[in-house]
């Protein structure tokens, strides 16, 4: 009985090491689908089905069953070589032209810190809340990324990160005035004396999301102080 239960083990892990490797190497939903095409045209024929209706099923099992695979792996991937998004540093950069106005920008950098596979992270996009300590609060649903366009630098409302890539996202800009103004897309709202947060999440189509939040005090003279950490998870 013992030698049974052995074998049967082995069995099992010879399986199991193969789903791994068919994983890691993308064939596994082709695999799959080949086998519940098989499985479907024995269990037809078996249950005496006409080959009309046997072929259809097994062809209809075969596309279903590699479109499912393709899109679970497509969105979440081996979970080990997923992007993975990390907070870097907070430095300013400028002056750029938004909404007919010069700003220098505040610029919260995030990077793709997965390099043991090469992979992108698709889509990135930043959901910003501010917050103010007398109680006001408002919401940008779509920060903007300072990216490298055809042309040079460019603002965009989405990044796509490659291993070891930095995204640029902007959340504060300053005039040339020194007035501090918050940039919602295309708009800009003037940010008031005191202490300020900003709950920061970012999410991506194929990664984790990175979620925490930006302290900062604003003083009457015109003077930018982060916390510190700037940035706390």
């Amino acid at each position: 009985m013992w030698k049974r239960l052995s074998r049967f083990w082995t069995i099992i892990r010879h399986v199991l090491s193969a789903r791994s490797l068919l994983e890691l190497t993308g064939l596994w939903g082709t695999v799959a689908a080949v086998l519940s095409s098989i499985a479907i045209l024995i269990a037809s024929f078996l249950k005496r089905q006409p080959w009309p209706v046997t072929i259809t099923l097994a062809l209809l099992a075969f596309a279903a069953v590699v479109v499912i695979s393709g899109t679970v792996r497509r969105h979440r991937g081996p979970h080990m070589f997923r992007p993975s998004l990390a907070y870097q540093n907070i430095d300013g950069e400028g002056y750029f032209l938004i909404g007919g106005v010069m700003y220098h920008l505040q610029l919260m950098n995030i990077r793709n810190i997965q390099c043991a596979v090469e992979t992108t992270a698709n889509n990135v996009v930043a959901h910003l809340e501010y917050h103010h300590a007398s109680g006001d609060r408002f919401v940008d649903h779509k920060a903007l990324w300072l990216t490298a366009g055809k042309n040079g630098a460019e603002l965009t409302d989405s990044a796509f990160l490659g291993s070891n890539a930095v995204g640029r996202m902007v959340f504060l800009g300053l005039t040339e005035g020194n007035d501090l103004f918050a940039l919602l897309g295309i708009q800009a709202r003037k940010l008031q004396p005191g202490k300020w947060t900003i709950k920061v999440s970012i999410t991506g189509d194929n990664c984790d999301p990175l979620f925490g939040q930006i302290g900062f005090t604003w003083l009457p003279e015109k003077r930018l102080v982060y916390t510190t950490p700037a940035f706390r998870h």
